[in-house]
């Protein structure tokens, strides 16, 4: 079959047509026959020889030998998902309540010493240094306050902790250990 394309030329005011003519390349197209089935018993096995076909290659692709086993993959990978989330809010609570508890320690190590409030930080850097797995942090704050007891505090002598006292009661001032500080 040809094919005729119709291009337009201008020269100068006038128009010209000429008409071409193409051959263009037949395409061979393989087709398969069409199969008649003579029975709808022949046409059933057909439809299920290819879905099984269809089934069996999608199985091996997906990495599983049958359906069920398909199944137990994508129910474990569910509860995989489910138990990953519940880990990590678990890890969250953790992390919240490991911190809480380090502050409630502090504010305990603090209060047993009788630490004055100007130098808490201080006296915490100093025991959170000597911390390590054979020290706690109990132990470390109790090397420090020996430590620095002698000097800084009153000789070393550990307050006693009264709640609900009367504080007119307190044996050293800040401004008394300040003045010892001082010194050194």
């Amino acid at each position: 079959m040809l094919d005729l394309e119709l291009q337009l030329f201008t020269e100068g005011e006038e128009e010209q047509e000429q008409v071409q003519e193409v051959e263009t390349p037949k395409e061979e197209t393989t087709t398969q026959p069409f199969k008649a089935f003579s029975t709808e018993e022949e046409f059933s096995k057909f439809t299920q020889s290819i879905s099984s076909k269809a089934k069996g290659e999608l199985l091996k692709e997906i990495g599983g030998s049958n359906v069920n086993e398909i199944k137990d993959i994508m129910s474990k990978g569910k509860q995989y998902d489910e138990i990953n989330t519940k880990y990590s809010e678990i890890e969250t609570k953790f992390n919240e309540v490991k911190s809480v508890n380090g502050q409630l320690q502090e504010q305990l190590i603090l209060t047993k010493f009788n630490i004055a409030d100007d130098f808490k930080d201080e006296f915490l850097t100093l025991a959170k240094a000597k911390v390590n797995d054979e020290v706690s942090i109990d132990q470390a704050s109790e090397l420090v306050y020996e430590k620095l007891g002698k000097t800084f505090f009153k000789e070393g002598v550990k307050p006693t902790i009264k709640i609900g006292g009367d504080s007119s009661k307190v044996t050293e001032t800040q401004e008394d250990a300040l003045q010892r500080l001082r010194k050194l």
